[in-house]
């Protein structure tokens, strides 16, 4: 059988075709061109652009004759749609920081939201961004609804005029009860939000059929990326901790059991159990700041400017020179665009000598940051969940292509680090789901490399 798996990602929107015999037989990748104009705390995209992207990708893998449709998805972020399912907002993604706009008295509308209903909802949630609309009149006046642009796409082609969601994407949003699978009716009641613009929270399953063609509920990106991954390189959930390191980076293992722990936030998992997920909402976003003000140098000098790729490869050859030497260089603090926990947060830059200002201590400290954040979520698991992850499973585009944080992960965490040959891996994971969901069995296929 051959299932067409799909994530719509932030910059990218990807699909595979996996045989359920052979593995990983084509796969297709599109750019996210769906950038709307926007400034300051906003962040937009065109959810009729990302749907005509999706049907280009299936459209270009039909010839492998899917029998099933399965989707992942950018988490967070919110468009509205009207009764009859069309979209009538932008998407706004999960880096849009309008919720931290003030509120009154001091409080910005994420936090006055987590007052009110007693749980807390990050800025970039889909509540969160949700009520400060609501607050400042900005909901369409013919939305119905909202949905996740995965759960948008995914009831766009089996012609729902309705979007539902699975819970790993429904969690993503904010004011979810993991134990009842549920939005929190009582602390949606608190904070005052409207539950009819709740999408229906279903099983993960078929949710309907596109050209007679099964489509599964789109399943979160993380949960997707960690479940591909592992299968990619052969690891058990129980057996791996997960590092994704792409625009944000994030630290994920599995537990059977719900687990509170400060500071890490639980997702639902589509095969049962949780995610454990640290999430910086920087990772190799703060390699490209660091590019960027390199370039911005450049440019005010007159100097030639290289391509973007070229000079990621420059700043990487300059880490790693440095890394040899065993210097001690600048301390980085990457936290730039605030955390979860405290968006006012600010990165540092430490430690600054006369001996290591030079750009390569400095891109080495940008670097080693990246880790030690994820490092710093790592510490917070109880023992129980740390002392059977015998290695690191990784993906993301800034882990596969720069070395020199690969080397500097393993040697913070003191566990080897698996990077599988670069594939879609949330597309793939999707798939996976949608084959065990169908009953599915076939060998575990791996084409991993230690770093």
């Amino acid at each position: 059988m051959n299932i067409l798996g799909i994530d719509l990602g932030t910059t990218t929107i990807e699909g595979v075709i996996l045989d359920t015999r052979r593995g990983i037989i084509a796969k297709q990748s599109r750019p996210n061109d769906a950038i709307l104009p926007s400034g300051g705390d906003e962040d937009l995209q065109d959810p009729e652009r990302i749907f005509r992207q999706t049907l280009s990708i299936v459209d270009a893998l039909w010839e492998y004759r899917p029998e099933s449709i399965a989707l992942a998805g950018q988490m967070h972020g919110i468009v509205y749609v009207d009764s009859t399912g069309r979209g009538v907002s932008p998407l706004y993604t999960w880096r849009d920081r309008r919720a931290r706009r003030d509120a009154g008295r001091g409080e910005s509308f994420a936090e006055r939201l987590g007052r009110l209903s007693g749980r807390a909802v990050p800025p970039g949630y889909g509540l969160a961004t949700h009520y400060a609309l609501t607050c400042s009149g900005e909901v369409p006046t013919e939305a119905a609804a909202f949905a996740t642009i995965a759960d948008y796409v995914a009831a766009r082609m089996c012609g729902l005029t309705r979007p539902v969601t699975e819970p790993s994407s429904a969690a993503s949003l904010g004011l979810f009860d993991p134990d009842r699978s549920a939005f929190d009716r009582e602390a949606l009641a608190r904070g005052g939000i409207d539950p009819r613009f709740l999408p229906e929270v279903v099983p993960f399953g078929c949710m309907g059929r596109y050209r007679g063609v099964k489509v599964f509920t789109p399943v979160g990106d993380n949960q997707a990326s960690v479940y591909g991954t592992l299968r990619r390189c052969a690891a058990g959930l129980s057996e791996a901790a997960h590092l994704m390191v792409g625009t944000s980076s994030q630290l994920s293992v599995f537990s059977q059991q719900r687990v509170e722990i400060d500071g890490l936030e639980i997702r639902p998992f589509p095969r049962g159990g949780f995610l454990i997920v640290g999430a910086a909402l920087l990772g190799g976003g703060a390699w490209a700041l660091l590019a960027r003000f390199v370039e911005e140098i450049l440019r005010d000098f007159g100097a030639a400017l290289p391509g973007r790729e070229e000079l990621y490869a420059r700043l990487t050859a300059s880490a790693s020179r440095w890394a040899d030497t065993g210097g001690d260089g600048p301390r980085v603090e990457t936290t730039f665009a605030g955390t979860r926990l405290d968006p006012t947060r600010t990165g540092a830059i430490e430690r600054i000598t006369d001996e290591n200002f030079h750009l390569g201590p400095l891109a080495q400290g940008f670097l080693r940051g990246i880790a030690e954040e994820l490092y710093g979520f790592y510490t917070l698991l109880p023992e129980e969940l740390r002392i059977n992850r015998c290695v690191l499973a990784g993906g993301g585009n800034a882990l596969v292509r720069i070395e020199p944080l690969r080397k500097t992960i393993t040697e913070r965490f003191g566990i080897p680090l698996v990077v599988p040959d670069c594939l879609p891996f949330a597309a793939l994971g999707a798939a996976l789901f949608a084959a065990d969901d169908l009953g599915i069995e076939f060998s575990a296929f791996h084409s991993g490399r230690e770093k």
